[in-house]
């Protein structure tokens, strides 16, 4: 596989897993009053980490991975 396509399919790959992973998460979890606290603290740090994650893959060079 060309070394410029693999960060890209990584990236790709790993957006897939964190988008199935926030679908389940959503769907299987109910709230009857919308908490705005803790819930959306980890969820903006969970968004966050995948971010820097994705910047890690796509704008660092294979070698310094």
């Amino acid at each position: 596989m060309n070394d410029n396509l693999l960060p890209t399919v990584i990236a790709l790959l790993a957006a897939t897993c964190f988008i199935c992973f926030v679908w389940g998460t959503v769907r299987h979890f109910v709230r009857k009053h919308k908490e705005w606290g803790g819930t959306s603290a980890i969820s903006l740090l969970s968004l966050s980490g995948f971010g820097y994650f994705l910047w890690q893959v796509l704008f660092k060079p294979l070698s310094s991975l």
